[in-house]
């Protein structure tokens, strides 16, 4: 930009309108410079607007120019009041809502936001209400006259009511220069306009006409610049090559001023955040680094995506009534609220007591009642605060009533106040405040709401709202294409120009006729349009830095890409960037030797040291020893994770204690056969109400009605046919249900629980194992035994022993499975001598227990030595759903192409 012009309007107090907020600061930085080059020490700050301010300013000003005449305007009303963005889409939310068409809509915040965007082109572009509704595409786009009704009613209330909706800004102020409501400047002078609406040409033409002279400032040329393109493997290659060239003109001189351009920078926002501070600011991403970064992004997050934002918002949903529990974990673990760091510790025990609950749903008054069991008396005097406002909180008040609740809400659970705050998280709580302000200046346009409704609209606000933290000026500036309008920079990168998206494909408005779009050349309404508006962009862009590199993609996923026509005749680079290592990389070349210790081995386990689990200590020991040694011994476990009526181990438990119910009354197969069909069913019906009962009582909770009537007949059905296949068996009564059962291998004494024991004819036992699963005896044979379990029970019961078996109960593959002394114990029971599965020397069912003693004892012996190496038995199986991952010493990466490969079965 010429200086002397520059120079010129500040000079003359001109006002200088710029087409973005982003040239306006770097242009107010400028007149800063110039003053203090100039010896001052204080200054008038220059007019400096961008056109959106500039029109809030000439509003305030015709504002002044009424209240310092009558207050009235010349019909005797009050000028009208200017509608905020989020509340002119309120009213749009609420005229399409009660609209026959908008009560189909599933989603009429999103259409309100879209019919806002369609009113701000017809009102930009001047286009008359009267052709939006002329031609054969009105009549037959549902759409389109489904909007031209919306906004006849969107017109007639903001007459109605005086409103002056943000689009109509411009007419209002030109009318006002027109009428002389308003003083015409001498001069005014433009910056970085690539096109003007006709709407702000005909404001400038009235200016012009009452004698201002409007000026466009011209963008600096640059002499000789050197512009150059560099095509690269993929955005993520890209990406890399703009940082290390940006840490490169750094090095070489920090005073630079660095511009990066990205074509669709909200895609790509935070990947580039992470590589950027990878290669010019490693040490930001460190625990408790509080370094300001050299780049900014312009890009800002949306407000609800802000920690501070988003917990205060998941806080609101507890208002409503039970949450899920991820809900209340996500706020148990927030930092913000009152107590979160003294009583850190608690509220993880209270979280993992609320998942072991098994309950979906998690309310108030489990908060505050399990708050207090965990030792949590700060969280539990917030939910008593919380619970009293609950109580005086209902109907369908206003906005600004939801908003002074809301603030009593928040201020209850002592929202902010978990621990001292960031200057980001503070300016994060100003602009909550902020917007909940304008969430309470909805009263009068959005009407009384429901708790749902005033949420939801909080929820939206919050996601409209894009939030950036003020920082310091930094010399690397990172922004998409509409923001780098008429900047300069000392050195340019433009990224993602390929020929997929540069120019851009037509996106003509949803809820405007096409022929009217390309009739008064609305945005994106034409190819020829979008060409015209890609080269004045682009010529704008290569003109602004002295050297400039234009990027592209060569791939994105199976597609091959092409630099953009309009760069094709770049020179491309001829020396790449050397790259940059990476901070994994500068890490490990900048670390000192390595320590070495000795990784002794834990103690062996003591006599009197509990031992919980059962026979699974046998079956971990057996899959990985690290397992066992952090399940039993450190008692480290996984949270649960609560599902919907039941989950597998509750359905599975449920088929146990169906079967258990059945054959308490049954007791030996006799009893069976003298059933009949409808019989059996009655007594397989009452047993399965008789389980579900007991199951709901040992909850405490009630399963939702349709959700039993189901699980109901799947037990019954699963039941029935067991019962047909028990009826084949050779004679046999049951001798024991659900049987608690102590075993003792080597030093280890634990308990189990023998889910049947069948009494056979000849007085020999049949241990029997409910599985609702696919099941396979192969389980049992290996040297580090699957599934130990039943021949552990077996060693236990070995005297008058007939066999082991699972029982499969799985609808529509009902059998059993398994070993015994001889054959005809039951089908799918095989004899030892005849099992295919048999282990080396093991021709007889006693040698097979010999085995098992043997396996299984050197198991015992090995757990109880304290053994604990980290050595799965298959790291691909064992491995892939192992809990203990945040504790095995395990190579990861390793794991990771086990991972792979088993998704390439």
């Amino acid at each position: 930009m010429s200086l002397s012009i520059f120079q010129q309007a500040f000079q003359q107090g001109a006002p200088i309108i710029t087409a973005n907020d982003r040239l306006a600061r770097q242009l107010r930085l400028r007149h800063a410079d110039f003053s203090r080059e100039a010896g001052h020490e204080v200054w008038t700050r220059a007019p400096i607007y961008s056109w959106q301010a500039w029109l809030k300013h000439c509003y305030d000003a015709w504002l002044d120019y009424h209240l310092d005449t009558a207050g009235l305007d010349t019909a005797g009303t009050a000028p009208p009041a200017l509608l905020g963005a989020q509340q002119a889409e309120a009213v749009w939310q609420s005229i399409i809502e009660h609209s026959a068409a908008g009560r189909a809509l599933l989603q009429s915040g999103a259409t309100a936001a879209s019919a806002a965007e369609a009113r701000d082109l017809l009102c930009g572009w001047q286009v008359p209400l009267s052709a939006l509704q002329a031609g054969q595409d009105f009549a037959d786009h549902e759409d389109t006259r489904a909007f031209a009704n919306w906004l006849e009613t969107f017109i007639a209330r903001s007459e109605r009511d005086g409103w002056l909706d943000p689009p109509r800004l411009a007419d209002v102020i030109n009318k006002a220069f027109a009428d002389g409501e308003l003083a015409v400047p001498a001069e005014l002078y433009l910056a970085g306009f690539d096109e003007l609406r006709p709407q702000q040409q005909a404001l400038l033409d009235t200016l012009a006409e009452h004698g201002c002279q409007v000026t466009p400032l011209p963008a600096t040329e640059h002499e000789q610049a050197i512009c150059e393109q560099l095509p690269c493997v993929d955005a993520a290659a890209e990406i890399r090559q703009a940082a290390t060239w940006a840490r490169q003109q750094l090095e070489q001189d920090p005073a630079l001023n660095i511009g990066i351009v990205v074509q669709d920078l909200a895609s790509q926002c935070e990947t580039i955040a992470r590589v950027f501070d990878e290669l010019l600011c490693p040490g930001v991403r460190l625990p408790g680094a509080d370094a300001e970064r050299p780049y900014n992004i312009s890009l800002g997050r949306p407000l609800a995506t802000m920690p501070l934002v988003r917990d205060a918002l998941l806080a609101l949903e507890l208002a409503a009534g039970p949450v899920s529990w991820t809900t209340a974990g996500a706020l148990l673990r927030s930092p913000f609220l009152v107590g979160a760091d003294s009583e850190a510790d608690g509220r993880a025990r209270l979280d993992a007591r609320l998942r072991r609950r098994g309950r979906e749903q998690v309310s108030l008054n489990d908060l505050h009642y399990h708050a207090g069991e965990a030792g949590c008396p700060l969280l539990q005097r917030a939910i008593a605060q919380c619970q009293s406002l609950a109580e005086q909180f209902g109907g369908r008040p206003t906005a600004a009533t939801h908003a002074g609740w809301i603030g009593d809400w928040l201020a209850a659970l002592g929202w902010s106040r978990g621990r001292s705050l960031s200057s980001a998280e503070y300016q994060t709580v100003t602009a909550w405040w902020e917007l909940l302000g304008e969430f309470a200046q909805l009263d009068a346009y959005a009407g009384p709401l429901g708790w749902p409704q005033a949420v939801a609209s909080l929820k939206r606000l919050a996601n409209n709202r894009l939030f950036q933290p003020q920082s310091a000026a930094a010399p690397v500036q990172i922004m998409g294409l509409l923001e780098a309008a008429g900047l300069q920079f000392d050195r340019l990168w433009i990224m993602g120009l390929h020929d997929d998206v540069w120019p851009a494909s037509p996106r003509p408005h949803p809820l405007l006729p096409i022929p009217l779009q390309r009739r008064y050349q609305l945005p994106h309404a034409t190819a020829e349009r979008e060409l015209d508006y890609a080269r004045r962009t682009t010529e704008r862009l290569l003109a602004s830095a002295p050297r400039i590199v234009v990027s592209w993609p060569q791939q994105e996923g199976d597609a091959v890409l092409r630099v953009s026509p309009l760069l094709a005749h770049l020179p491309t680079v001829t020396e790449e960037n050397e790259p940059a290592p990476d901070l994994a990389h500068g890490l490990y070349a900048s670390a000192p030797p390595l320590e070495t210790f000795n990784d002794d081995p834990p103690p062996p386990r003591q006599a009197d040291e509990p031992l919980r689990g059962g026979t699974a200590v046998l079956r971990n020991q057996a899959a990985c020893p690290f397992r066992a040694f952090a399940e039993h011994r450190l008692h480290a476990r996984a949270l649960e994770e609560p599902v919907p009526g039941l989950d597998a181990a509750g359905r599975g438990a449920l088929v146990h204690e169906v079967m258990r119910v059945v054959w308490d009354e049954l007791r030996d197969q006799s009893a069976l056969l003298a059933l009949d069909a409808n019989a059996q069913s009655e007594l397989v019906g009452r047993c399965v109400r008789t389980a579900l009962n007991d199951w709901e009582t040992k909850h405490a909770s009630q399963l939702p009605p349709r959700f039993r009537e189901v699980e109901a007949a799947r037990l019954q059905s699963l039941a029935n046919d067991w019962l047909q296949l028990d009826r084949e068996r050779a004679p046999f009564s049951v001798e024991a249900r659900e049987s608690e059962q102590a075993i003792r291998i080597e030093d280890l004494e634990f308990a189990g629980r023998i889910d049947r024991l069948d009494r056979l004819e000849d007085n020999r036992r049949l241990i029997i194992d409910y599985k609702t699963g696919r099941v396979d005896t192969r389980v049992w044979v290996d040297e580090r035994p699957d599934d130990p379990q039943l021949p552990l029970y077996a060693l236990s019961q070995r005297d008058h022993l007939a066999g082991i078996a699972f029982a499969q109960l799985r609808i529509g593959e009902l059998q059993y499975a398994g070993v015994a002394d001889r054959s005809g114990v039951a089908p799918g029971i095989d004899a030892v001598g005849e099992w295919k599965r048999l282990p080396p020397d093991c021709a007889t069912l006693p040698d097979l227990l010999a085995y098992w003693q043997t396996q299984l004892g050197a198991l015992a012996r090995s757990f109880g030595a304290g053994d604990s190496d980290v050595d799965p038995k298959d790291p691909r199986q064992t491995c892939r759903y192992c809990p203990q991952y945040t504790l095995c010493r395990i190579d990861a990466i390793s794991l990771g192409s086990h991972d792979m490969e088993a998704g390439d079965e």
